[in-house]
Parts: structure tokens; C-alpha cells; sequence
């Protein structure tokens, strides 16, 4: 029998005091490792915090330099508000930054312009660069920090290839994802159409992305819509440079991360027939690689999905007379020039303030047919009318009957 050891009522040895002194400090020793042990981890996933909070803002710093572009060669008589109206159509503008002379208060002939998005700023690159501003060609490029970004940006670039994102504004306010959507699942299958959002939860801001199924619908998609006229404005088109990151409204409290034509020519598209079974693509991906559609028909195939949605009996006429210019002879003139193109239900002559106080003047007409309106909206959009352009285009009937002429 052991010394120090007892029996206990089972008749098993228990442990001596020596072995119970060894259990003490092996179980003394396994709570000190476990606690090093926790330590380590602790500091490990501290690091590994450190790293992925450096590497963000990295990117953010990235980010930031690649959404400003460099604007030369600005004709000494435009300003801020000028190169604003210019270059928003390719998404949100934060700011416009020009170089000032303190002795004869005027620009220097060139300024930086900081984008929401690096798309954004890549795009107007492309387009504007070139682009006649007050008579003469300006300037766009890249301002000279650039380089410095240019690794950190290289490797989000080819992380955004695993997605198959273009990156579309220019967008009229009243199209919804959906109908954006269904312009252009004619490349293919779309899985997902994200518009950024305004203040208002209802309302996006005129850009966004469209993902799709493959790369082959992301470059028809490009190469087709860049420039298509959809709701009155010219669509800009290009491919996304970053992977999906969270869009939110604008002063939220986290930052983004992430319509006039200019003077190039519009793209001419030269007949390309539809490859595979001849059919537009049908709901499946490997339907849709078998088949190929671009260019010309591509476009053909939005602008009939486009007349079908927009059918309307109602042409709405801008641009045609100015407040000075009513008086009670207005509508019959109107229903005289319009009856051309077939039978005119009624006119109305809408005078509509904006925020500046200035009044524009509308002018509805409801025809019988729509094959009526749609005439009447072709032939006399871009007519001359007193000195004025006129912009006439088809307006949302139920809108009509409901008495809203506010679009």
C-alpha cells in the first residue's frame, strides 16, 4: 500500500499527496498554456484586424485618387457650373476644383473634377477627352498622383472580373430597375440591376450597374447601349472597374466606395444577323451562349421592347412657345398643326415653374391612335417653331389622365 494514499468506500486507491501536487500543477500548467494560447489568438485576429482595416483604407486612399480626373484647355470665358453640367452625365460630381489667378481673378485654363465612382471618372476619360467646351477641344487625363494608386487599383480590377458588371448612367430619373432591366436582358441573362439611391428611398440617381450571366452579354451590352438614347437622354456605358460594393444615398453615413452628347460622332452600326436558331436568347445560360446578338439588331431588339412599353396616345411638346407667347389662339394652332398627323382629343397648355422661379411651357396632345402620337412625336421633334427647337416625345398616358404634366 502506497504512503499517503487512502481507500475510498469502493475500495479504489486514491492518490498520494505527491501525485496529488503533480495533478495540481499539470492542471495549473494546462489553464497558463490555454491562456497564452487565447493571447495569441487574441493578437493574431488583432492583426489580422490591423491588416484588413490598412488594406481598406488603401483601397479607399485608391479609390479616391482614381475618381478625379485632370480638365484642360478650358476656354477662359466656362466655369465651374459649365464643366458640372458637362461631365455629370457620367455619374455624380462631388466637387470642381479650377486654379485660380489672384491678379486677374481668372481661371488658369484647367481643373480637377472628383467623381462619386471610379467609373465614373474612367468613363468621362474616355468620352470627354477631345470634346468641344466653348469652341475649342479640352483635355482629360489622369492628375499625376495617380501611379501610386495604380497597384492597389490593378488588383481591385481583377477582382471585378469575376463579376460581369457594366456600369451604366445618364439615366432618366423615371426609369426603374426593372424597366432598365428589361432593356437590356436583350444581351442576356441579367441577374441583378442596382440604381443608387437618392435621399429619397423611392428615387435612384441616375447611375447604377447591371450585372450579367456572362462576359460575352457584359461587352455586347457596351458595345450597343453606349449612347442609346433611352427616355429622352443619351445612356453612358462602360465596364465596371470594381467588385459590388454597397451603394447608399447620398450624406449617408458611410461614403461610397466604389444628358448631353459631346462632339464625337454616334456609333454607326453596320446589319450583323443573329447566329444559333436565329431567336432573340432565351432564359437559360447555355441557350444563351449559342447565340450571338449585337450591334444593329441588338439595338433594334431594345427600341421594339422600348415602343412596346412606351405606347402612349399623349405627345408632349417642349420647347415650342414661351410663357410671353400664350394666348387664346394657342391651342387651335396647336390642334391645326397637329391634326396633320391624325385626330387631336385635346390640347393642353401647361406652364410649369421651376426651381429658379423661371415658367416653362408644356404643351399636351391626346390623339385617338397611338400610331397617331408616335407620328406626330417624330416628325416634330427637332422642328423649328418661332426661332425655338422643338422637343416633341411620347408622354406616360396614365400620367395624362391623372392630370400629372409635372414629367
Amino acid at each position: 500500500m502506497m504512503v499517503g494514499a487512502s481507500i475510498n468506500m469502493y475500495g479504489i486507491t486514491g492518490l498520494t499527496d505527491e501525485e496529488e501536487e503533480k495533478l495540481k500543477q499539470a492542471k495549473q500548467y494546462a489553464l497558463e498554456e490555454t491562456m497564452k494560447f487565447a493571447q495569441s489568438q487574441q493578437v493574431h485576429n488583432q492583426q489580422n484586424q490591423m491588416l484588413a482595416l490598412a488594406d481598406a483604407a488603401q483601397r479607399q486612399r485608391a479609390l479616391l485618387l482614381m475618381s478625379r480626373i485632370y480638365v484642360g484647355s478650358i476656354y477662359y470665358e466656362l466655369g465651374e457650373d459649365t464643366l458640372k453640367t458637362a461631365f455629370c452625365p457620367f455619374g455624380t460630381v462631388k466637387s470642381i476644383n479650377m486654379s485660380w489667378d489672384a491678379i486677374t481673378m481668372k481661371h488658369k485654363g484647367y481643373a480637377f473634377v472628383e467623381f462619386e465612382t471610379v467609373d465614373a471618372a474612367q468613363l468621362s476619360l474616355e468620352q470627354m477627352d477631345g470634346a468641344l467646351m466653348g469652341g475649342r477641344p479640352i483635355k482629360v487625363g489622369r492628375p499625376n498622383n495617380v501611379p501610386q494608386a495604380a497597384p492597389i487599383f490593378a488588383k481591385m480590377n481583377e477582382e471585378a472580373r469575376e463579376y460581369h458588371r457594366v456600369y451604366v448612367a445618364s439615366i432618366n430619373l423615371d426609369v426603374t430597375e426593372d424597366e432598365l432591366k428589361s432593356v437590356f436582358e436583350v444581351f442576356g441573362i441579367v441577374r441583378s440591376v442596382q440604381l443608387a439611391p437618392d435621399v429619397n428611398p423611392t428615387r435612384h440617381r441616375g447611375w447604377g450597374y447591371i450585372e450579367y450571366a456572362t462576359q460575352k452579354s457584359c461587352d455586347e451590352a457596351i458595345a450597343s447601349m453606349n449612347l442609346f438614347t433611352l427616355g429622352g437622354q443619351y445612356l453612358r456605358v462602360g465596364r465596371a472597374l470594381t467588385p459590388p460594393l454597397p451603394l447608399m444615398p447620398p450624406n449617408a453615413s458611410l461614403p461610397f466606395i466604389g444628358s448631353l452628347p459631346n462632339t464625337m460622332s454616334m456609333l454607326d452600326f453596320n446589319p450583323l444577323m443573329l447566329q444559333g436558331n436565329g431567336t432573340a436568347p432565351e432564359s437559360s445560360l447555355q441557350q444563351e451562349e449559342s447565340v450571338s446578338i449585337s450591334g444593329s439588331n441588338a439595338r433594334l431588339l431594345v427600341m421594339h421592347k422600348l415602343s412596346r412599353r412606351t405606347e402612349s396616345r399623349v405627345v408632349v411638346l417642349r420647347n415650342m412657345v414661351g410663357p410671353e407667347d400664350i394666348d387664346e389662339d394657342l391651342e387651335g394652332e396647336v390642334n391645326d398643326e397637329c391634326s396633320r398627323y391624325g385626330k387631336v382629343q385635346r390640347v393642353v397648355v401647361y406652364q410649369e415653374t421651376q426651381e429658379d422661379e423661371s415658367v416653362i411651357v408644356k404643351i399636351f396632345v391626346l390623339f385617338s391612335k397611338p400610331e397617331e402620337s408616335q407620328k406626330a412625336a417624330d416628325s416634330l421633334d427637332g422642328r423649328y417653331f418661332s426661332g425655338r427647337v422643338v422637343k416633341g416625345e411620347l408622354y406616360d398616358e396614365a400620367k395624362f389622365n391623372n392630370n400629372d404634366l409635372s414629367g
